[in-house]
């Protein structure tokens, strides 16, 4: 092991909580990323050649920036909506004219990232050294970054950008390699981006669809169909074979029995275990699941608890699977027929089929096989929070399953349920309706993106998350860190100033312990805890409903 991964373990255990909720981001079709490039290839050349192409599309029928609809729950949190970015590179070129309008953003235990039209990304919060949002410096330090289609967030204060000419973007610490750029432990100024390096150190990375964050690293998925992966290799989560140290030059993840390049992959799927140990899912375009990496917990799928340093199929023959999303230990999919099948640890009952047992459990095996989980057969989505809970959006509804102390199942009750139970609706009525998409915090609270344009959230109300102007009730849970301020069934959030309620939402994101709804209009309204300066307004003060946050000068 390398002296950056030795560093690494010497103070993972210290950044666990702190980062345990940032960069889960995932899930994004080959196929679309495919046509994202090629349609933002040809509006820029017709804008080159004087067509007069607007820089902002005519909106859609939901008045929403014409967007590429997200394939799972964790995408649908990063709301991956696409603009017209002016530079298909990373230049420093400063003549970039800013259309701040916000087409996708991210959060992370510390703070946010958003991608504007005009392809340039901003920061805010602890890592980003500022409690307003700033843009992120091109690759060199001169000028700003240009060029993104998407912004991830990983570890430690790591980001990463997605550019439309296909490669990758990465800035923050690299004490295993996280920035794709050597060597491991480099210490160039951590707000200067570098270009990720190609496999075995060849050029930069090209052709990159999607970049999925793990434990102090990242993998890529690439439009033809393989993924790069770098930084932390610590239970083989690389996926080139080998098991322990680090790399800070992509590898290439090796196919089934560990020979050749894994092909075929649709989308990419994250969860993360103790330390600083995660794993890797894959959806492939045949619709079966090949995992890799930390396994103690079962959610490789395979019935076993070992780590895996190349991929193996999931759950055998496991097939059908249209979308994937991956929690604290464990992973639920979408199945082609709205069926939902989870994997992993099941101390809570968060595998959602009736059970709950601690691995490993007397009379079964040392992990359990994916499983179908009863009373759900519509699901469009499934969405993971780091408290061992899921819920997947069914019909426009909401039923959620596995822990439940802080009322984040949403049925009105405190207690966890090891079978989905279906969210209730506001005012008293029985179920939540409308509902477009759902993102989870990290303290066991959700909130959920409406058809109206509205939101609402239940859960925790630590720091003022729900969004309802206080930081108390509406209820008192008992958890195992005492009385905590929440609310079982959902609560409208409120609009700026605390008064009526939001109503021009598209689509919400979860920070620390705070959300931020990307409006129609491409802005930003945050609430929350502001103690890291996530809220983006200027102040350290956190706000218990939303409050605008201005990108740009």
């Amino acid at each position: 092991m390398n002296e950056g991964a030795t560093s690494l373990g010497r103070r993972g255990h210290q950044r666990t909580v702190r980062h345990r909720f940032g960069g889960l981001d995932a899930l994004t079709s080959v196929a679309r990323a495919r046509t994202l490039a090629a349609a933002l290839s040809l509006v820029l050349t017709l804008a080159a050649c004087g067509t007069g192409y607007a820089t902002k599309p005519a909106s859609t029928s939901s008045d929403v920036p014409s967007a590429i609809p997200p394939t799972s729950a964790a995408a649908s949190q990063s709301s991956l909506t696409s603009g017209s970015p002016e530079s298909p590179t990373s230049s420093a070129a400063t003549t970039t004219q800013l259309d701040p309008t916000v087409v996708q953003a991210v959060g992370s235990e510390t703070g946010y990232c958003a991608v504007v039209r005009s392809g340039q990304v901003y920061c805010w919060g602890w890592w980003a050294g500022s409690s307003t949002p700033v843009p992120v410096k091109a690759v060199g330090g001169a000028g700003v970054l240009t060029g993104a289609v998407k912004v991830v967030r990983g570890t430690d204060g790591i980001g990463c950008a997605v550019l439309l000419s296909g490669g990758v973007d990465c800035w923050g610490p690299n004490t295993v390699g996280e920035r794709g750029a050597g060597p491991a432990g480099d210490k160039s100024p951590p707000d200067t981006p570098t270009a990720v390096v190609g496999v075995g150190g060849d050029g930069t990375l090209t052709g990159v669809a999607d970049v999925v964050a793990g434990a102090y690293g990242f993998c890529a998925v690439l439009t033809a169909g393989g993924v790069d992966c770098w930084g932390n290799d610590s239970a083989g989560q690389l996926g080139n074979g080998t098991l322990g140290g680090a790399t800070a030059t992509p590898v290439a993840v090796v196919g089934t029995g560990g020979s050749g390049r894994l092909s075929g992959v649709a989308s990419l799927a994250a969860a993360r275990g103790p330390l600083y140990n995660s794993s890797f899912c894959a959806v492939l375009t045949t619709g079966g699941v090949v995992c890799w990496g930390y396994g103690a917990d079962g959610q490789l799928g395979n019935t076993a608890t070992a780590n895996s340093a190349i991929p193996i199929a999931a759950g055998g023959a496991l097939a059908g699977v249209r979308s994937i999303a991956g929690g604290y230990g464990g992973y639920c999919a979408v199945l082609s027929s709205g069926g939902v099948v989870c994997w992993g640890p099941d101390t809570v009952g968060q595998l959602g089929t009736g059970d709950k047992c601690a691995i490993p459990c007397p009379g079964r095996p040392p992990a359990y096989p994916p499983a179908q989980l009863p009373r759900i057969s519509g699901a469009s989505l499934v969405v993971a929070s780091l408290a061992s809970s899921y819920c997947a959006v069914e019909s426009s509804s909401v039923r959620c399953w596995g822990q439940g102390a802080t009322g984040e199942l949403g049925y009105g009750g405190h207690t966890g349920s090891n079978v989905p139970v279906t969210v209730a609706g506001t005012t008293g009525n029985p179920s939540l309706t409308g509902v477009v998409s759902v993102v989870a915090g990290p303290g066991g609270t959700y909130c959920a993106a409406l058809d109206s344009h509205g939101a609402v959230c239940w859960g925790s109300n630590v720091a003022g998350v729900l969004g309802v102007g206080s930081t108390d009730g509406p209820q008192t849970c008992l958890t195992s860190h005492g009385r905590t301020p929440c609310a079982p069934t959902p609560v409208p959030v409120k609009g700026e100033a605390g008064q009526d309620a939001l109503s021009d939402v598209t689509s919400l994101v979860a920070g620390g312990n705070s959300f931020c709804a990307i409006t129609t209009a491409g802005q930003l309204d945050c609430w929350g805890s502001n103690d890291a300066g996530q809220l983006g307004n200027g102040t350290g003060t956190g706000s218990t409903v939303p409050v605008r946050i201005t990108i740009g000068p």
